[in-house]
């Protein structure tokens, strides 16, 4: 009541329907709101529904509600400037003891808990300081649960494509997951935002199932504490892979940064036993992973490369590996000092010999914008990497075929790709 007095809230005199109000009593100006839409019994917003505000700073909210507050999924639209926004639900699976914001030092691991997060993210115009945010988030007990409520995101793009920025489609009569396994020193939600930022800007969220796996990885200086329990780390990864697969899932995306990387790797032995299909044939019903993409990764090069090592286990369960590498990347480039285990594979930006035509080596050294000094994680921001990674995952085409990228070695038997982009600096 005390908003209500100050600002002066009354039904419109020049705008039927609408009801109008004055920003705190230092504006002459009445400026005006609107629901239109499903509510609760006490009359707030819930369900989908539309919020118009014509003030400087109003929004233009289209999508679910919950109890009076937006739930994704939404599309915002801010009325001054006209900087949009997008609510997109996330699905996580964690095995670490603590809430969806917290991190411990203490990386210890827990039974397999699934749950669904909502995220909002900038998508074009001014973006906001205060995104990506989270939204509403709770704990399921099923696979089953977190995919339908996932289904429905999905559901509600399809209907109103248009409001959502994409095109009219069916759904995917396949029911396709996006895997994202974060590196250490991240909490949960925030790895929920990163993935929910590429989905946004990558027009991704109609498409995939977003899943985020979420393991115990520490604080600023737990990453020596990550090397020695990786493994058990890793543990709950293949059984979100086989609880998904139970509940619908066909086909699965997996994407890893930075330490993730090792955290993927190091599942590979439990991956292997699970009744996956080839790229081709195999047995009716068995999942299939069809891409794997290592953004950043900090494997030490030895060791994948290896006869028998990381690279090849990883062609053994997957369709097509791809390399997002970078040589300047600041942060392994430091590890590589701390550890003493020689080059990192995220820096390496040579071909790779006598590599099988499932994989590529995609160079992101020369990408400047999105990018920050440490060059290490804008996976997310970048639309030349974003570009690229959407249309490896529709279209499932080699790099050598993909629209951004050009064979930085012409007429030589080379699986280093670079990106189609000028430098910052070239303006006329």
């Amino acid at each position: 009541w005390r908003l209500e007095a100050l600002s002066r809230i009354r039904p419109s005199t020049t705008m039927p329907g609408w009801s109008s109000f004055r920003i705190f009593l230092v504006s002459p100006k009445r400026y005006h709101f609107q629901y239109d839409g499903d509510r609760d019994a006490q009359g707030r917003p819930h369900g989908r529904g539309v919020w118009r505000e014509d003030s400087v700073h109003g929004e233009i909210l289209s999508g679910q509600w919950c109890d009076g507050r937006p739930a994704a999924p939404f599309l915002s639209r801010t009325f001054g400037s006209g900087a949009i926004s997008l609510g997109l639900r996330i699905g996580f699976g964690t095995t670490r003891p603590e809430g969806v914001s917290e991190s411990s030092w203490r990386m210890n691991s827990v039974g397999l808990r699934l749950g669904v997060l909502g995220v909002e993210c900038s998508v074009t115009g001014g973006f906001m300081a205060h995104l990506p945010q989270t939204l509403q988030h709770h704990e399921v007990g099923e696979a089953s649960e977190m995919l339908r409520e996932l289904d429905e995101g999905i559901s509600a793009i399809s209907a109103q494509p248009a409001m959502f920025g994409v095109q009219a489609f069916s759904p995917p009569t396949r029911r396709v997951a996006l895997i994202f396994i974060h590196g250490y020193n991240c909490q949960t939600d925030w790895a929920c935002m990163r993935l929910g930022q590429l989905l946004a800007l990558s027009k991704l969220h109609p498409v995939v199932l977003p899943i985020v796996y979420s393991w115990s990885g520490g604080k600023v200086f737990s990453y020596y504490n990550v090397l020695q329990k990786v493994g058990t780390l890793a543990a709950g990864l293949p059984q979100l892979l086989e609880d998904l697969h139970s509940a619908g899932i066909s086909e699965f995306h997996l994407l890893a940064h930075s330490a993730g990387c090792e955290i993927l790797t190091a599942a590979l032995p439990q991956l292997q036993r699970l009744p996956l299909r080839p790229v081709a044939g195999g047995a009716a019903g068995a999942p299939q992973i069809s891409t794997v993409s290592l953004f950043n990764a900090s494997n030490p090069e030895e060791g994948f490369l290896a006869a028998g090592g990381q690279l090849d286990q990883l062609l053994g369960v997957c369709g097509r590996v791809t390399l997002y590498c970078d040589e300047d990347d600041f942060a392994l480039r430091s590890c590589e000092q701390m550890t003493r285990r020689g080059r990192s594979i995220g820096r390496r930006v040579q071909p790779i010999p006598a590599a099988e035509s499932r994989v590529d080596i995609v160079n992101c050294t020369a990408m400047e914008a999105n990018v920050a000094y440490i060059r290490h994680s804008y996976f997310d921001l970048n639309v030349h990497v974003l570009g690229d990674y959407q249309e490896l995952l529709t279209t499932g085409c080699p790099a050598s075929q993909r629209s951004r990228l050009v064979c930085a070695a012409p007429g030589q038997d080379s699986n280093v790709y670079s990106f189609l982009a000028p430098p910052a600096f070239v303006c006329w």
